[in-house]
Parts: C-alpha cells; structure tokens; sequence
C-alpha cells in the first residue's frame, strides 16, 4: 500500500476514516462475519490496506503525543479492527460515532476530547470523501 500522507489532526482523520467505513462494515456485517469464520486469511489479507492506514494515522498521531505511544502502531491498527468487529457482532445498528470515539478511546485520546473530535469529524465529513 502506498503511504499517503495524513492531511488533517491524526484524531480528526481517524474519526473519519472510521465514520466513512462504518456504514459499509454494517452493510456487509453478516458477510464479513462468515468470512471470518470461514476465510480469515483470505479476509485478513483483504482487510491489510485499511489496517495499513490505520498504523500510519496511529504512528503518526504517536509522534505528535496524540494517541498513547504504549503500544506499537501495527498493534493498535487490529485492537481498533477488532473494536471495530465486535461492534459489528453485538450491535449491528451501533452509530458510526460510537465506533469512532471507542477507537479514539482505545489509542488514548480522552474521552470528552474523543467526543469533540468525532463531532468534529462529523461536521467536516462531506469534506473527508476519498480517505
């Protein structure tokens, strides 16, 4: 994958990222959940490009002391997939922004400073197309 480079703040961009692929993880839950079952080399593989980006927004935000630095980035890319997947077994209807803040959480961020940044996220959405 290429690298491309992160445009806005690591959070913001994170939020985003996660707001802008929640509706199709929801859409293909069912889907991805027998893949898993299934085939997860197969999906592991497939989902390397998104997991990718996540450690790069993770190394980046990292270095700016946005996200905690405890923890490798490659490491905390699958702890916010897996976030990801369990909001997608146990709440099919959870709202993007749930996801969102919980990965922000989970990288460190505090909570109402998570909360502002996928507020923020949201407002500027239309404007993060392309990811």
């Amino acid at each position: 994958m290429t690298e491309r480079p992160v445009k806005q703040a690591p959070s913001v961009e994170m939020a985003a990222l996660v707001l802008g692929t929640w509706e199709a993880a929801q859409r293909f839950a069912p889907v991805i959940d027998l893949a898993r079952r299934e085939a997860n080399e197969a999906l592991s593989a497939a989902m390397e490009p998104f997991n990718s980006r996540v450690a790069v927004l993770i190394g980046h935000g990292q270095r700016l002391g946005v996200f905690a630095k405890d923890v490798a980035p490659d490491v905390l890319a699958r702890v916010v997939d897996a976030t990801a997947q369990t909001f997608l077994s146990v709440r099919r209807s959870g709202d993007a922004s749930d996801v969102a803040f919980t990965a922000l959480f989970t990288l460190g961020v505090p909570a109402r400073r998570a909360r502002a940044t996928v507020h923020s996220a949201r407002t500027r959405q239309g404007s993060c197309d392309g990811l």
